[in-house]
C-alpha cells in the first residue's frame, strides 16, 4: 500500500486537500543522499533520473574516466529490496545498472544507511525474478483531477 501525505490549501474560499505521493519524495531523498556520498568519494555525479535518454538507472558516476550506472531505491523498511520497474532490467531479466543503492530511512524519513548491491549480486537470481504488468494511468486524467 502506498503512503500518502496530505497538504491543505485554500482556493477561491474553499479548502482543498491535496495528496502528495510520498514515494516520489523518498526517491528524491535517496538520489540526493547517494549523490552526496559519491561526491565525497571524488566521483563526478550526474542525476539522470528524469532524463529519458538514461533508462534503468538514476545516477551516472564517473571517476578516473570510468563510468558506473547506479539505480537508487529508498525504503523505510530495515530489510528487503524494494520492487523495481521493468525498465531497470533487460529482456533476459538482467539488471541494467552496475549497482543498486538502497537508502534506508528512519521513522522521520531521514536517511540512516546505504546498502549496495552489484549487478552480479542481482543477476545471480535473474531466473527467479518475477515481472508484473501494471496499467499506467493517463497523465491527462491526473492533470484534470489536479485542476479540479
Amino acid at each position: 500500500m502506498m503512503t500518502k501525505d496530505l497538504s491543505w490549501q485554500m482556493q477561491g474560499g474553499l479548502l482543498f486537500c491535496k495528496m502528495m505521493d510520498v514515494n516520489i519524495e523518498k526517491s528524491n531523498i535517496g538520489v540526493l543522499k547517494v549523490k552526496e556520498y559519491l561526491e565525497r568519494e571524488n566521483y563526478e555525479v550526474k542525476n539522470v533520473s528524469h532524463n529519458k535518454d538514461y533508462k534503468g538507472y538514476d545516477i551516472l558516476a564517473i571517476k578516473n574516466r570510468v563510468s558506473i550506472k547506479i539505480e537508487v531505491k529508498c525504503s523505510s523498511r530495515n530489510k528487503g529490496i524494494p520492487d523495481c520497474y521493468s525498465t531497470e532490467f533487460d529482456s533476459d531479466m538482467k539488471f541494467t545498472a552496475d549497482y543498486l543503492y538502497i537508502v534506508r530511512l528512519d521513522e522521520d524519513k531521514k536517511p540512516k544507511s546505504i546498502e549496495i548491491l552489484s549487478k552480479e549480486d542481482i543477476d545471480k537470481y535473474s531466473l527467479l525474478h518475477k515481472k508484473k504488468k501494471i496499467i499506467k494511468i493517463a497523465n491527462k486524467l491526473k492533470t484534470d483531477l489536479k485542476n479540479r
